[in-house]
């Protein structure tokens, strides 16, 4: 044997082994690069009315016992049960000195962006590597996920990775973990309950569907019965009748419109009556869609950007941080959209800068000078490019799904 057919044998796995542990270290710097990022702005994050009320809501818990939980804290917590123990935890260590309450409440969400991170890597590797790089940096950089993270401290990305992970074991015939990590999200926000229809759709039997819709719901059902059977009337008014508060979405048009027309803020009981009478419409449009997403069978992760693009659109209650909850969804969409991942994460961006400069200025201090720019010309702007980057949205995933129908028809023999 010669000496060059010995070095090919020896050298043979080299080379993927080396490409191998430099995509995994790259992977690792990516990730650490999305931690390092958002605990750097965290650290230099201003804290506004949600964070003193996740500690105010876990000191009133930790001194009244656990059925404080709605009966003792009117308006300051309107979430399933889930998120309270973290509240807990990040007071507990904030006693014991660890970490202050302002970093320990904001990293089960800093944690939860790096996790999708990888999830979109992951999503993609297989299929396009090039592709999954970059989108998968992308989420790591995306600047609505480091404002609503770090700066304003909400915890969306949680239940926005829960639902990722959800999708992508349905996507691999996982149903059981499916319907668990469904649950979490729910269990953690309200709003992931909206797409358990367009999951249950794709399951091959109605015994199937049953048995991922108890599996789904048993964390939250879990969680509250306690509640429900000691302070009913408390979860019916905190958590059910919660409605959101009117800070993006139309109501920023109806805003813009009514200031420049009467020269003075749209009244709040206008307002709330507009939140109400959004609720019914989102409810109704949804109700209609969901049977046609049916006869078109769309996939899972489709149906779930169209049903939050209508709740953006017609709903009134859009606070900023429900931002987040399109952002991976947009990351992993089959089409591969560039076009439509940049002008959200863009028109976002400017929506979310726009009212934290008008509404709660501190919250991005940290990276941008609220006096740069008039404080209310970019909210109205940013608000209404938001809006309609949604509506377009919307309409591009319509024709999509009815062009993706028509040559399944085709298809049949």
């Amino acid at each position: 044997m010669s000496e060059t057919t010995v070095m090919n044998i020896l050298t043979s796995g080299y080379r993927p082994t080396r490409r191998l542990w430099l995509g995994q270290f790259a992977l690792l710097g990516l990730i650490g690069t999305a931690l390092s990022l958002r605990i750097w702005l965290a650290l230099r994050a201003n804290d506004i009315i949600d964070i003193h009320n996740f500690q105010l809501v876990a000191q009133t818990v930790k001194g009244q016992g656990i059925f404080a939980l709605y009966s003792q804290t009117p308006g300051q917590y309107p979430y399933p049960p889930l998120w309270i123990w973290f509240t807990l935890a990040a007071e507990q260590l904030d006693q014991w000195g660890v970490i202050t309450f302002s970093l320990a409440i904001r990293l089960p969400a800093i944690v939860a962006d790096a996790i999708c991170v990888y999830l979109i890597w992951i999503w993609w590797k297989n299929d396009n590597p090039a592709y999954s790089w970059f989108a998968a940096l992308f989420y790591a950089v995306n600047p609505i996920s480091l404002i609503i993270t770090s700066l304003h401290g909400q915890f969306d990305a949680l239940p926005a990775l829960f639902v990722v992970i959800s999708l992508y074991t349905l996507h691999r015939h996982q149903t059981s973990l499916s319907a668990v990590m469904l649950g979490l999200a729910i269990a953690t926000k309200s709003f992931p309950f909206l797409f358990l229809p367009v999951f249950l759709f794709t399951l091959p039997s109605q015994r199937a569907r049953i048995r991922y819709t108890i599996i789904a719901l048993a964390p939250v059902a879990a969680l509250l019965l306690p509640f429900i059977l000691r302070i009913p009337s408390a979860v019916v008014e905190q958590l059910f009748g919660y409605s959101g508060v009117g800070l993006l979405g139309f109501l920023v048009v109806v805003r813009s419109v009514y200031v420049f027309r009467m020269g003075d803020h749209l009244p709040y009981e206008l307002t709330q009556a507009l939140i109400s009478l959004s609720k019914w419409a989102f409810l109704t449009l949804y109700a209609l869609w969901l049977p046609w997403a049916v006869r078109r069978r769309i996939l899972p992760l489709l149906g779930a950007v169209g049903i939050l693009s209508l709740f953006y659109l017609f709903y009134g209650g859009i606070s900023p941080q429900y931002l987040v909850w399109m952002l991976p969804l947009l990351l992993i969409l089959p089409q591969r959209s560039l076009f439509w991942m940049l002008i959200y994460t863009l028109s976002g961006t400017l929506a979310l800068l726009g009212f934290y400069s008008y509404a709660v200025p501190v919250t991005v201090e940290p990276i941008f000078l609220p006096g740069v720019v008039d404080a209310r010309w970019l909210y109205g702007v940013g608000g209404i490019l938001w809006w309609a980057t949604v509506g377009l949205l919307f309409v591009w995933l319509t024709k999509n799904t009815m062009r993706a129908s028509l040559v399944r028809q085709e298809k049949k023999p």
